[in-house]
């Protein structure tokens, strides 16, 4: 063989070993290196999102030592789920000031987490009868009642008098009577 054959042949020979090392060896590392700076990344969003959480939960701790009285207060809008009395004597005296009548039905039914919101509630029906307007502004005070209290549904319609009378004052009486179903979702303590 010559010599520049056999040169030729070395040339070929190391050419073919450095593409195999750059092959086989250095592009797994610069892949891996690659992974690694990505995951570095990663970590450093990681931290800077714990961060912020450690960050905020100071400023609502310095919050809640701050308005500790007014957070004390914001208890008192969820209704007692095991003892709801206060909440059912707030409906009765929101009854009373509207002039009408409500009966609230026999069991209230508590649900483990209220659907949207994911908070224990308590489900309670009533009927209610009176004028009309007086309804409504009985469902305007449950609004505005200082429970948290949601209205699902709520059923209103005219009732007739079972004794019609000629006199019209009676008949213009009779029109604003009226009864309704209403069923409320009051948010609870969690226990």
């Amino acid at each position: 063989m010559s010599l520049n054959k056999k040169s030729f042949f070395a040339a070929i020979v190391f050419a073919a070993l450095f593409l195999g090392v750059m092959f086989f060896v250095c592009a797994p590392v610069i892949s891996n290196i690659k992974n690694v700076g990505i995951e570095i990344l990663r970590q450093r969003q990681k931290i800077v999102d714990y961060d912020r959480r450690i960050s905020k939960t100071r400023e609502f701790g310095a919050f809640a030592r701050r308005e500790k009285s007014a957070l004390g207060k914001l208890g008192g809008v969820f209704v007692d789920s095991q003892m709801p009395l206060d909440f059912i004597n707030s409906l009765e005296a929101a009854a009373r000031d509207t002039e009408v009548e409500i009966k609230l039905s026999s069991s209230l039914s508590q649900s483990g987490l209220a659907s949207a919101a994911g908070w224990p509630s308590i489900s309670i029906e009533g009927e209610i009868t009176g004028q009309i307007p007086g309804i409504l502004r009985f469902v305007k005070k449950i609004e505005n009642s200082p429970y948290l209290v949601e209205i699902k549904s709520f059923d209103i319609e005219a009732i007739e008098s079972a004794a019609k009378s000629a006199n019209e004052d009676q008949l213009a009486d009779w029109s604003d009577s009226g009864k309704a179903h209403i069923l409320m979702e009051a948010y609870a303590k969690s226990q």
